[in-house]
């Protein structure tokens, strides 16, 4: 991560289409044309890491733009007034927010005082919405405030007890793999996915919650969580769980017999 985000970047913008099927084969979950996606990065970011996302977004058929925003200089309040001015220019029916870590608190911001904000659904990627152990313990270091910026001072160390006013339909995604930064900072309550713990990604009254394999930073690379977001965005819901395969009720396994194949298994094991 990077302090590059403090310096003026210009939005963003990916208009090229994809193919009905990527190589993913998610074709399944392609969009209405019509459909635009807002994509907001996180702390220390720029929107430039959103690449990969961005691209597996767009062969979906939607389509997808990068707001782009200084996350340590300007406070929560401007971020997500920029944002609903940035939003403002585009020409979509309907228009889905999707943001990474702070960013998803720049949505719940925009949202919380633009209440006739156009039709959509949110996507929330690890973002800290129960307040963070790591940006609390960053704080007490020397200089920590500043380093983390004046939109996590407006939010995340005030702690605040948040929940969700179901507007519209919001679901989260959380990363279970614990390597990140925030292993160094302080000792993590388990499950986390390195920066941002599970429990601090709860949201009452969001539609769906759900854990994947992944850490804070690949949410932003895993296909498995691009299939996730592209199936909430559409349906309003994630896919159904993978199901653990069943053995039989005296069946061991040894050194040498493998455990029994199945095609689905649980979502702590999927590979993203």
């Amino acid at each position: 991560m990077t302090m590059a985000d403090d310096q003026e970047s210009a939005p963003t913008e990916v208009t090229d289409k994809g193919a009905d099927t990527d190589a993913d084969g998610a074709g399944e979950f392609a969009a209405e044309p019509r459909d635009q996606v807002v994509l907001v990065h996180g702390l220390w970011m720029t929107g430039a890491e959103s690449v990969v996302l961005r691209r597996r977004l767009s062969q979906l058929d939607f389509g997808v733009r990068q707001f782009s925003y200084r996350s340590v200089r300007d406070g929560l309040a401007e971020n997500a007034r920029q944002l609903h001015a940035f939003t403002e220019e585009i020409d979509s029916e309907r228009l889905h927010l999707v943001g990474h870590s702070l960013g998803g608190l720049v949505i719940l911001r925009l949202l919380a005082e633009i209440t006739d904000f156009r039709p959509g659904r949110v996507v929330l990627l690890g973002s800290p919405l129960q307040g963070s152990e790591v940006a609390d313990r960053l704080a007490q270091w020397p200089f920590g405030e500043q380093v983390l910026g004046r939109s996590i001072a407006d939010d995340v160390l005030a702690s605040p007890k948040r929940e969700w006013d179901g507007s519209r339909d919001l679901g989260i995604i959380a990363g279970s793999k614990a390597v990140g930064m925030g292993r160094v900072v302080t000792k993590l309550r388990r499950p986390n996915d390195g920066t941002v713990t599970v429990a601090e990604t709860r949201l009452p009254g969001a539609k769906a919650h759900r854990v994947l394999p992944v850490t804070h930073s690949t949410l932003l690379f895993s296909s498995l969580v691009a299939d996730h977001i592209a199936r909430f965005l559409r349906e309003g819901r994630f896919p159904p769980k993978a199901k653990k395969p069943k053995t039989m009720k005296n069946e061991k396994v040894t050194s040498k017999q493998s455990p029994p194949q199945s095609a689905a298994v649980a979502d702590d094991t999927i590979e993203a």
